[in-house]
């Protein structure tokens, strides 16, 4: 991101630059035009023997030669420009590596059909999820993947809905809201409720009042009832109806111009897109981001740092702390949203967990690494590196994250 902002200043300098040598050259250019336009009118009138006299002819000279001065000065301040645009390329090379393959282990992808295929389908996957099908479809004939009707159905589903939402239509989402209500109860989901809170309001501002009552009448005690043994839902949903209710004496002057406008936001609807998005992903069993789109947003955070760790390690010639395509040489910080399930780093040895070097608990409770395990144990016996307890190492039981 610092790298993007750097070269975004420069192009910034460099737009600026720009606006401002045209705008100083529409200045010029303009003053030149009214000037010649003046003597034009005033050559218009000819003396009677049909000559220019030798005062108006110097003034066409004069005109000229500043006409070819305001060009001639547009054509110095182009050239002044590539100056500042080479600075671009610059403050691009500085911050931008152009060959990241010493921060790269590739061998799950190098010379393997099969890893090009993961990869290409990890690409397809994510047009059908952005709601992209016909790039989706023309990747899959062009690198011969499986058009697998179930991968594709529920990001077909989940992007027509949306985009009804985005148009404001209720029905696809309700329709299918429909079908998942058992599930979405079992979850404690409020998407049905927000639906129909919506349909409700949309009726109120089209003035079909008693249509609205009745929606009210029919949907909103049934959704209640479902959650009546659960007092803290419960009260939150009656007060939310309570509030529905209070906004029909409104609707004679307009739901907007009332202390319920709150209503009518545009707001809303970004947010029902948002959870039905998020809700009907966790109910298909799909991820709610696209898996490409968190591999790139996690990449640009540790790239940088694997890049400077590969650097010191090629200039100190130290080999061998970089063989593994299970771990990192460093710990990566990456942001909350891209962490999706617990690590472990060994206390003793400073190393994060793998599958052949798994965490261990203690009998006192205590866990280490497998590797500190044997590394601190006699034959069978081990004594626990943060307490007086002493054990077996047959008694030790492994960690699972």
């Amino acid at each position: 991101m610092d790298a993007c902002v750097a070269v975004d200043k420069e192009l910034d300098k460099v737009f600026e630059k720009f606006k401002d040598l045209d705008r100083e050259n529409q200045r010029k250019v303009e003053e030149i035009i009214q000037k010649i336009d003046v003597y034009v009118s005033s050559l218009n009138q000819r003396e009677g023997d049909g000559q220019i006299s030798a005062a108006k002819a110097v003034k066409i000279m004069e005109l000229l030669a500043e006409a070819r001065a305001i060009a001639t000065k547009a054509s110095t301040g182009h050239r002044e420009l590539h100056s500042t645009v080479s600075k671009v390329g610059k403050a691009i090379d500085k911050n931008f590596a152009a060959d990241y393959s010493v921060a790269a282990l590739d061998r799950q992808f190098a010379a393997s059909e099969h890893g090009a295929k993961l990869v290409n389908e990890v690409i397809c996957r994510h047009f059908y999820r952005t709601g992209l099908p016909e790039l989706g479809a023309l990747l899959v004939q062009s690198a011969q993947l499986e058009n697998s009707e179930s991968v594709v159905e529920p990001y077909m589903v989940i992007n027509s809905i949306v985009d009804a939402l985005k148009r404001k239509e209720l029905e696809p989402a309700l329709s299918w809201v429909e079908q998942w209500t058992g599930q979405l109860h079992h979850i404690g989901s409020f998407l049905e409720f927000r639906l129909k809170k919506l349909k409700y309001v949309t009726l109120l501002q089209q003035g079909r009042i008693k249509e609205a009552i009745m929606y009210a009448r029919v949907h909103f005690g049934r959704f209640c009832q479902a959650y009546v043994n659960r007092d803290d839902v419960y009260a939150q949903l009656i007060g939310e109806v309570r509030s529905l209710m209070g906004a029909l004496a409104y609707v004679h002057v307009g739901l907007q111009k009332s202390p319920y406008a709150l209503l009518t936001s545009e707001s809303l609807w970004v947010e029902i897109c948002d959870l039905f998005t998020r809700e009907a992903c966790s109910l298909l069993g799909v991820s709610v981001d696209s898996p490409l789109l968190v591999v790139v947003n996690a990449g640009s955070k540790a790239v940088p740092l694997l890049m400077n760790m590969k650097q010191v390690m090629q200039q100190r010639q130290v080999g061998g702390m970089w063989s593994s395509n299970d771990d990192l040489p460093i710990e990566v910080d990456v942001d909350r949203e891209l962490r999706f399930h617990s690590v472990f780093a060994c206390p003793i040895l400073k190393q994060q967990a793998t599958e052949q070097n798994p965490p261990v608990r203690l009998v006192c409770g205590h866990c280490i690494s497998k590797d500190a395990l044997h590394k601190l144990s006699h034959g069978n016996k081990l004594k626990c590196p943060y307490c007086p307890v002493e054990m077996n190492t047959a008694d030790v039981k492994q960690v699972f994250f």
